[in-house]
């Protein structure tokens, strides 16, 4: 029974949240065989037998610790099941505010039982979910709010991947105005086209511009890379004022 508890646990420790069934075996397991070893005594007030000694000793903190386990499972899959549901209805402020509560739980409790692989896969998809929440909260207000210490890796790593996407966009649409100037089609480029240019522009913008507002560490060429695109960026929608005004741009390729 002890050794098939042992596997049981270990096997727990592997799958965490999703083998919450099989802590719940494991601790049934455990508990059972501390039942039989306390017959043993043949009475309550009586030492256990000398080969059954150390085996108690070893059985009764795991049972605690299992305990600790299915209680810590429990209350992190109830949270999680709530955060999904303000999720799904759309409430990402309610979806945060559950998310912060969970990652509270889950450092203060003892998670030594766990593998380190375990806990760095728990931990990120909980910044990846925080991030994914920030940033669109962020959107809907025009700015980017206050982060915890906890979230930022992810939300800084977030902010500069849509970023980017962005300023791709931006850079494919700038291009494409350019190549209508130098067929000498100044004149016929749509204007969707130039709108589209330019929002892509400010959204890439104001996404590397906000990066530097998360108190978060960069590297010097990091940093010096998003600077350059800020720049590009204004650099574009300065270009796609003018063309809604009839100017000329400034010629030449785009920068790269």
């Amino acid at each position: 029974k002890v050794a098939t508890t042992w596997r049981k646990v270990e096997a727990a420790e592997a799958g965490y949240l999703s083998q919450d069934a099989l802590v719940r075996a494991a601790r049934q397991d455990a508990a059972r065989a501390l039942y039989f070893y306390d017959r043993t005594r043949l009475g309550k007030k009586q030492p256990y037998p000398p080969t059954v000694e150390p085996k108690v000793a070893e059985l009764r903190p795991l049972v605690a610790n299992l305990d600790k386990i299915i209680d810590h499972n429990r209350k992190l899959l109830k949270a999680y099941d709530l955060a999904v549901r303000h999720y799904r209805r759309g409430n990402l402020q309610a979806t945060l505010t559950v998310l912060v509560d969970l990652v509270n739980h889950a450092a203060k409790l003892d998670l030594e039982y766990l593998s380190t692989k375990v806990q760095k896969e728990f931990h990120g998809t909980l910044r990846e979910m925080m991030a994914g929440c920030r940033f669109e909260l962020g959107k809907e207000k025009g700015k980017f709010g206050e982060t915890t210490e906890y979230e930022r890796p992810a939300f800084v790593k977030k902010l500069i991947s849509e970023a980017d996407g962005a300023a791709g966009l931006a850079h494919n649409g700038y291009e494409r105005m350019l190549r209508y100037r130098d067929r000498g089609m100044r004149t016929r480029v749509p204007t969707s086209l130039v709108r589209e240019t330019r929002n892509y522009a400010k959204d890439a913008r104001q996404w590397y511009r906000a990066v530097f507002e998360v108190p978060y560490p960069l590297r010097a060429s990091k940093r010096k890379e998003i600077e350059d695109q800020i720049e590009y960026m204004t650099k574009i929608i300065n270009h796609c004022n003018r063309w809604y005004i009839g100017g000329t741009p400034t010629p030449g390729p785009p920068p790269r």
